[in-house]
Order: structure tokens, then C-alpha cells, then sequence
């Protein structure tokens, strides 16, 4: 890659190309470029690899403003054929408190009879200031478009930080929306996950089990709620709750007779034991509603746990 210094009075110019990692806003869309190879190497959450292959950035920065111009390589989730996607990125700070996003990108899947895909996104991040200071606020909107398919997926949050409080408190409240596709309609409706991952818990693997097993960003509603704590300056704790519908009623295609997916509760534990090592523990409870039952046959609760520990040098 090549960065110059300060220009035109505060302005830098970088370019870069090769495996890096990428990440645009929250990761809804542009954050992870191999998902640990697909699932295909036994990777997910021992290796985290998810740098994008072949990629070319070139980027614009100062005085709150920025602009991105990429080509980027990616492998999609589940072990999916590789495509490309080209496209701008703009974002712009003002008042300290607000970012403003927006982004366009197309995707050649790379398939015969697949017509690349358009994407148009906006994004606001707002984090009060004064009188409001604690509160915040933030959403993005995206929508798909080739000749095969037309989706939207979106979401807006609310947050507060109590300062005041004992282990300073975060509570916050998300829903999103992710089209699924309607069998009336001769387009493909479902919203079509491009490159997502990992920001924070629930951004944007939605629930320890279902986002990270049976479902993905695609034909699904959910309504989180999420209390953080910070019991220490090592420690942070994390309770999450989620209410999952379907857009539709189906399921990897599968029919179903219900929209309700279920409930799932996650509890999770960050604790930087040192500087160089770091313990993460999970517990989930996801409580299948009817679709489940039908999809897979059972009716009992999905229980999910995991101790990580991660050593950096």
C-alpha cells in the first residue's frame, strides 16, 4: 500500500491493495471476507479469518469526511462460490455527534445466468451530547435490485448509558428487518447477505444460536433488546433477548405453517485476563416458537455454550 501525510490542509490519501479486512458501518453488509473459509476448515471462531482476497482500496480522509472507492474478493457463508463487489463509500462527522453514510456497490456473483446485483445503503449514527449525553441513536437502510431479485433489509436502535448507575449500565432496544421472498411473485425477494460479520454481539450474527447456526440475514424480524454492564475495567457482561418472526413462512425453502421462529436469551462474559490473553464465555437458550418445531421436527429448547480463550503476541 502507499499514504501520503497531511494535504490540502488536513486531507490523507491512502491506497492498498491484497488480503486485508474491510468493514463498512456496523458490518451489516461489508465486514467479513471468508467467514473462516466458509465452515469449510473447522475455522469459525478458532482462526476468525476474514480478511478479503484481491481487494483494491482507495481512500480519502480529514476534517470528518470520508471517501472509499473498493474492489473487493469474498467467499459467502456457508462455503458459498466466491464473488466481487465494486463500489463507494462516503461518510461524514459533523457536530461531533453525528455520521452520515452512504455507499453503492455492485456484485458479480460470478455465476452463469446471475446478473450482477445493485446495492444502495444509507447510514445514521447519532451519540448525544450535553443535556442528551448517553443517549443514541442509529440505523441503516439497504436495498437490492438486479433483474432477479429486488429486496430491502433494515434496522434502527435506541440506546442509553446510565453513567450514574453501578457498573454503568448500557440498555438499548434494535429491530431489523430482512425480506424474505414471496412464491406469488416471479422476483426473488429475499434480501441477499453479502459479506456480513462480527462488530458486536448480535451485529450481525443475530442470537448466539440462530445467527450462528440455523438462520442467516435473510427472511427474518427480530426485536433485541440487551442490557451491557462493565463490572470492571476487564470485565463486561452482556444480556441479550431476542424475538424472532419470519418474513415469510418458510425456511431454507421449506415451507412452513407458522411465522414465529422463537425466543432466545444469551448471556456472555468478556474478561482481558492480561493484555495478551482473553477468556469469552456463552450461554444461550433459544426457545423454538412453531416454525422451528416444524422445520426440525422437535419442540425441545436449543441450549448452547462455549468457553474461548485467545492468546495475542
Amino acid at each position: 500500500g502507499w499514504k501520503t501525510g497531511q494535504w490540502l490542509d488536513g486531507y490523507t490519501t491512502s491506497f492498498s491493495m491484497g488480503r486485508q479486512d474491510y468493514q463498512i458501518g456496523s458490518g451489516m453488509l461489508i465486514a467479513d471476507g471468508t467467514s473462516d473459509g466458509g465452515g469449510e476448515y473447522g475455522g469459525w471462531y478458532i482462526d476468525m479469518r476474514k480478511a478479503f482476497i484481491e481487494t483494491g482500496i482507495a481512500r480519502i480522509e480529514g476534517k470528518g469526511l470520508l471517501l472509499e472507492g473498493f474492489r473487493i474478493e469474498y467467499r459467502p457463508r456457508r462455503g458459498g462460490t466466491r464473488a466481487h463487489a465494486d463500489g463507494g463509500n462516503a461518510e461524514y462527522t459533523f457536530f461531533e455527534t453525528t455520521r452520515l453514510g452512504a455507499t453503492y456497490l455492485v456484485v458479480d456473483a460470478q455465476t452463469p445466468g446471475v446478473d450482477d446485483l445493485q446495492v444502495w445503503d444509507g447510514r445514521l449514527d447519532w451519540n448525544g451530547k450535553g443535556a442528551l449525553e448517553g443517549f443514541g441513536l442509529r440505523g441503516e437502510y439497504a436495498h437490492e435490485d438486479s433483474k432477479q431479485i429486488e429486496a430491502d433489509g433494515w434496522f434502527a436502535e435506541a440506546s442509553y448509558q446510565a453513567k450514574e448507575l453501578c457498573w454503568t449500565p448500557t440498555f438499548s432496544y434494535r429491530y431489523a428487518h430482512f425480506d424474505g421472498d414471496d412464491p406469488a411473485t416471479a422476483k426473488d425477494e429475499q434480501f441477499q447477505e453479502i459479506a456480513y460479520g462480527f462488530d458486536d454481539y448480535g451485529t450481525w450474527f443475530q442470537g448466539e444460536i440462530t445467527g450462528n447456526y440455523p438462520l442467516a440475514n435473510g427472511n427474518l424480524d427480530s426485536h433485541r433488546l440487551r442490557v451491557k454492564l462493565q463490572p470492571g475495567a476487564r470485565v463486561t457482561l452482556n444480556v441479550m433477548y431476542y424475538d424472532f418472526t419470519l418474513d415469510q413462512e418458510q425456511i431454507r425453502g421449506d415451507p412452513v405453517r407458522s411465522d414465529d421462529w422463537g425466543q432466545e436469551i444469551d448471556f456472555t462474559v468478556d474478561w482481558a485476563v492480561t493484555d495478551s490473553v482473553a477468556v469469552i464465555g456463552v450461554l444461550g437458550n433459544l426457545m423454538p416458537g412453531d416454525a422451528a418445531k416444524q422445520w426440525t421436527g422437535g419442540d425441545k429448547d436449543w441450549l448452547y455454550s462455549m468457553i474461548y480463550v485467545s492468546y495475542g503476541y
